[in-house]
């Protein structure tokens, strides 16, 4: 006999998940990154990135090459960090 906790997970797997429009996940990613840059505490990852001397890998620099895609306060967020902690 199959218990109703197994039955519950049985049905979850078994619905299909709603699937985002295309346009939805960069708008989603846009907003994260521009939280992240933005913020005035550094993140641990941007502080690890340029503890190894990796800044190219930092989301700061995918603004920075990206600046047509944010706003100019975004951009400009990015290169003062970058500019900081280099």
């Amino acid at each position: 006999m199959i218990s109703t906790r197994d039955a519950t997970l049985i049905e979850r797997a078994q619905t299909p998940i709603p699937s985002r429009e295309q346009n939805e996940i960069p708008e989603l990613e846009a907003c994260y990154a521009t939280g992240l840059v933005t913020s005035r505490t550094p993140s641990r990852g941007f502080m690890r990135l340029m503890e190894y001397n990796m800044p190219e890998l930092t989301l700061e620099s995918l603004v920075i090459e990206n600046s047509d895609e944010f706003s100019d306060k975004v951009v400009e967020s990015a290169l003062e960090k970058m500019v900081e902690y280099a």
